[in-house]
Parts: C-alpha cells; structure tokens; sequence
C-alpha cells in the first residue's frame, strides 16, 4: 500500500472510448457522458444547447439508460 497522495487518482479522460457522434452538434460523445437516444434513433448530448438543436423543448427520461421521449 501507498501513502502518496498521488499514486492513484480519477481516470485518464483521455482514455475514455468514443461511443458515438451527436446528431446535434457534431461532438464526439465518449463513454462517461451523459447522452439521450430519440425514439427516431439519433443521439445526441444530454445538454440544453443540443436538446435545443435537435428541436426538443421538454422531454422525459424513460429509464436509467439515457433513453428520452419527446413531450413537446
């Protein structure tokens, strides 16, 4: 065992795998964020900037798995 503060830490994020693109924006969407699947099949980042973009005004979260339904 090691007592030096920093033999161990948070993950590399630059080791993280690219999962997918957004259809929004165009951005590379990695394995640790957070994301949304539309029941059309695009997906996109769970942020206002590409909720708005991809046309949605409000949504519900269906389950624990980032899949959304479109309310609005």
């Amino acid at each position: 065992m090691s007592l030096d503060r920093f033999a161990s830490g948070l993950p590399d994020a630059q080791c993280a795998q690219i999962i997918c693109a957004c259809d929004a924006c165009g951005g590379e969407i990695y394995e640790d964020n957070e994301y949304l699947t539309l029941e059309d099949g695009r997906v996109i980042h769970d942020s206002f900037d590409c909720r708005f973009d991809a046309g949605l005004r409000e949504y519900e979260e269906d389950d624990d798995y980032g899949n959304a339904r479109k309310t609005a």
